[in-house]
């Protein structure tokens, strides 16, 4: 690399008054206390009005299927840690914990309760509710008020916290199955919803919310109904719409039966606080159910949802994450954190875009899978997964990463590393056959800028709660647009993923004729994550660029980005070939002027046509300019009999050019019954008579347009008509008579 005095000078003012960034891993601790036995499926929760209290549950096998629950009040430095009493359940086991909160800054855990020896016909959803930041729990509820013949199970809870007319509300969703009941009513299985308007004391009677499907019409499924689906999540929208997915089947009717996608997710919505809902919708595709990545772990392809209620600019956006297989149909395809997001309360989704950031498709070697997702009161996106990049030689083992949104989930940061020591499926107790249990989600918490997570760790020798809490990052931003290696043509626009919040954040780029950026040819410092700049003056060839970041209210500074090239073509494009009319050729009417491009240029090519009665285009000329395709059909009143001259120039979106395409000539002649030949321009003479012989006999060129040579109008071409323009040329015969055209 070359150096001058201002390069010193600029490098000497970085390492004095700024603090280049280094993202650090933040300290773990452990939530769970030691033990050797299975720990897993954990929730975490900052408290909203607590600084420093931090709530985690998770599933416990110390005393057999029960419930945890760890407290800090230190911000996660030291946990307490207790199990939920006996007499705060009904059966002897407790599975799939939750922890939400209300307004108020009440506390709830919801999980599942159900009897040991007979869970299919014994079992509860039983809500817990603390009213001192989580220190006591001393009321517990049920969902239902009956025993039934069936396994609640996959329960999700939310409370609306919109301030709106149903704020306060508890929603729940799960999933029912049933081996008694007619499929009419519950079963196979069907997705459940209940709600609580006071708090908890009381639920409503369960509803279903997603029926089972009814395939008595499918020829090649041989049960009447398949179950409704499994996985439910649950969220209320800014407008206090609540969004229930789920994960299943999707069947579609054909002539033989019914076809079956893989897996797909289902939602339905309600826009009265639960009372109505709508009809059930699919929301895209999914082929992944209960596989296992590397190390045998389980994978679920489950949905995890949340919704920004900020107030803020992307208020109202819904967003969903998920694992998603690259491609079902090709062999080794790899697990991936995808994304979606509907701005119009469902009703369309976005493209997916993938939230980790290392290689994807066929080829890719590492897996990410089980998200957790959480939007601050700031409308800042986080999403937690597990992610095994740092295990290049074996990827079995894995690590917790972090990715964040600033746009409203247009673009996400590039991940850094949440956990100190990976995770190793070889350490793991694997119960009842479940594969190597870490349950299907992360727990993850964000307020405001400070982010606190809760996953399952292997270090100690088995699976433990381990846990961490950090400030979010100032992280290098993610290049976007143009992608590596692209072609740009004209008006650059240069796009990167924000890594901070609106109005405290700003971005350094620079665009370089070279690699080592010692010919920068652009320089700007921009607030928006975005930079659009002429290219005018600059030559052809590989541009590239990076950029840096900055938070202006501390000052840090990130190192540079990643560097991209993308290819800038300011070249004139080849000069254009005339094809029709054929160069000298008779029309008779206005013709549409065509001509081809020479090779295939990468850029948008314009056309400008000159068309002129002077060879030299030095009058009469007729000028169109910037035609975006390589025909026109002329409009403009042209004189009889008169050659006009026309030809076309290429120029690319710069207005560069080559020069004009060679010239070339027509002549409008006017179009008289029997005038076939049209060299006479009107006249009917030998010369017709002889093209009408040729025509018939020696197939000699075509009549065009055919009607002209129909002298006798009995709608073909034959002997009679050119007998007839013999008796109108020498024997005073009857005039023709085409039929019209």
């Amino acid at each position: 690399m070359k150096w001058n005095p201002l390069s010193i000078l600029i490098l000497l003012f970085l390492l004095i008054f700024c603090s280049i960034n280094a993202v650090e891993l933040p300290t773990n601790y452990q939530i769970s206390s030691p033990n050797y036995w299975l720990q897993y499926g954990e929730h975490i929760f900052m408290h909203p009005t607590e600084a420093q209290t931090i709530i985690s549950v998770w599933r416990d096998y110390r005393t057999s299927h029960d419930v945890a629950i760890g407290r800090s009040t230190d911000d996660g430095e030291t946990w307490s840690e207790s199990f939920i009493s006996p007499s705060q359940h009904i059966f002897d086991r407790l599975s799939d914990p939750s922890i939400t909160y209300d307004n108020s800054g009440n506390l709830y855990i919801t999980m599942i309760d159900c009897q040991a020896d007979n869970p299919s016909d014994s079992s509860h959803i039983t809500i817990l509710k603390s009213f001192d930041g989580g220190v006591t729990w001393p009321e517990f509820y049920t969902v239902e008020d009956t025993i039934g013949h069936y396994s609640e199970r996959d329960q999700a809870t939310v409370i609306d916290n919109t301030g709106g007319p149903n704020s306060g509300n508890i929603y729940i969703a799960w999933t029912r199955a049933s081996e008694f009941d007619g499929p009419g009513f519950y079963g196979p299985a069907s997705i459940m919803f209940s709600k609580s308007t006071d708090g908890g004391l009381s639920f409503e009677e369960p509803m279903v919310v997603g029926l089972p499907l009814d395939t008595r019409e499918c020829s090649n499924i041989h049960d009447d109904y398949l179950s409704a689906g499994a996985y439910p999540a649950i969220m209320v929208g800014s407008d206090g719409s609540i969004y229930v997915f789920w994960k299943y089947f999707y069947t579609t009717p054909s002539s033989n039966g019914c076809v079956v996608s893989q897996y797909c997710f289902k939602m339905v919505k309600s826009s009265d606080g639960g009372e109505t809902w709508s009809p059930i919708q699919y929301v895209m595709e999914n082929d992944l159910m209960m596989a296992a990545v590397d190390g045998d772990i389980y994978v679920f392809g489950a949905p995890v949802l949340s919704a920004d209620i900020s107030g803020g600019p992307y208020d109202g956006n819904i967003y969903l994450t998920y694992t998603g297989l690259y491609d079902f149909y090709t062999y080794g395809s790899d697990y991936n954190i995808e994304f979606m997001k509907s701005t119009d309360g469902g009703t369309t989704w976005s493209t997916p875009l993938y939230v980790n950031d290392d290689f994807v498709g066929p080829d890719a070697t590492f897996d990410q899978f089980h998200p957790k997702m959480d939007c601050s009161e700031d409308g800042v996106i986080a999403i937690a997964f597990y992610d095994q990049k740092t295990d290049p030689v074996n990827h079995t083992k894995f690590d917790v990463f972090a990715a964040y949104s600033f746009d409203g989930g247009s673009s996400f940061t590039q991940t850094h590393r949440i956990s100190e020591v990976s995770i190793d499926p070889d350490l793991m107790i694997d119960l009842e056959n479940q594969y190597l249990s870490i349950g299907y989600t992360i727990g993850l918490s964000i307020r405001n800028d400070r982010v606190s997570a809760a996953w399952t760790d292997t270090r100690n020798g088995n699976q433990d709660v381990f846990g961490a809490s950090w400030d979010i990052p100032l992280l290098t931003p993610t290049l976007i647009v143009p992608a590596d290696n692209d072609i740009v043509c004209g008006t650059a626009i240069l796009e990167w993923s924000p890594t901070w919040k609106h109005d405290d954040d700003q971005y350094f780029i620079q665009v370089a004729d070279d690699s080592q950026f010692e010919n920068i040819v652009v320089s700007e410092t921009v607030s928006e994550p975005i930079l659009e700049f002429s290219t005018t003056g600059l030559i052809s060839g590989n541009k590239y660029w990076r950029v840096k970041a900055a938070k202006i209210s501390t000052g840090e500074l990130t190192e540079y980005s990643e560097t991209n090239v993308f290819y800038y073509d300011n070249d004139y494009p080849p000069v254009p070939c005339p094809w029709l009319p054929l160069d000298g050729t008779n029309v008779f009417s206005l013709p549409t002027l065509e001509w081809y491009q020479m090779g295939d240029p990468p850029c948008p090519v314009f056309y400008d046509l000159e068309i002129s009665t002077s060879y030299t285009f030095s009058s009469d000329v007729l000028r169109y300019y910037d035609l975006t395709e390589t025909s026109l059909t002329l409009t403009e009143s042209l004189q009889m009999n008169i050659p006009y001259y026309w030809h076309v120039l290429s120029k690319n979106i710069n207005g560069v050019n080559n020069y004009h395409s060679a010239t070339v000539s027509f002549t409008i002649v006017p179009l008289a019954c029997g005038d076939v030949s049209h060299d006479d321009r009107g006249d009917i003479n030998i010369l017709d008579i002889i093209y009408i012989i040729n025509n018939i006999y020696k197939d000699g060129p075509a009549i065009e347009p055919i009607e002209c040579g129909d002298v006798n109008s009995d709608l073909t071409i034959n002997i009679l008509d050119a007998v007839l323009l013999i008796n109108f040329v020498y024997k005073d015969g009857p005039a023709p008579e085409c039929p019209e055209w």
